[in-house]
């Protein structure tokens, strides 16, 4: 039989193998039990793209050379208890100039305001009137009562 001293004591190895291997079980059910969650975060996908909207669906008038852009977005909620998707809280940027969502969103019916949960996608489009010269656009939200960690990905 083989020994090992520590300090003043001498303990059989066997012993010490036994307790290592106690020692990573209790570790293995920690990190099974607890597992390591995440940092949340919110990540949105959104394509940008001209709109050709009809007379029907088109309740606010094209201001002089302006264009309707068509804001395709996905978001995916990864880790907080609710995301609300209402879309006013959404601008887009078009060459420095921040935009408002324009009306013909909610004519349109492509997008629902929700409280998007934990793990949950939602899928819709924001219509926003910019200058036909316009050529940057980045898509921003702004909830002046939560704060969120935001991923965007541009299509």
């Amino acid at each position: 039989m083989k020994y090992i001293t520590i300090g003043k004591k001498v303990i059989p190895l066997w012993v010490l193998l036994i307790v290592i291997i106690m020692i990573g079980v209790v570790v293995g059910v920690i990190i099974l039990l607890f597992p390591k969650q995440p940092y949340p975060n919110i990540t949105i996908y959104y394509g940008v793209k001209q709109a050709h909207i009809t007379d029907e669906y088109c309740l606010s008038f094209l201001e002089p050379g302006n264009m309707f852009l068509e804001v395709n977005v996905t978001i995916k909620n990864n880790g907080y208890s609710s995301f609300n998707t209402m879309p006013q809280n959404f601008y887009l940027i078009a060459d420095q100039f921040k935009r408002h969502v324009d009306v013909t969103t909610f004519y349109l019916g492509k997008w629902k305001t929700v409280e998007l949960l934990d793990g949950e996608t939602f899928n819709g489009i924001l219509i926003f009137q910019v200058s036909q010269s316009a050529t940057r656009f980045t898509l921003i939200y702004e909830n002046p009562s939560a704060v969120y960690d935001i991923v965007w990905i541009k299509k």
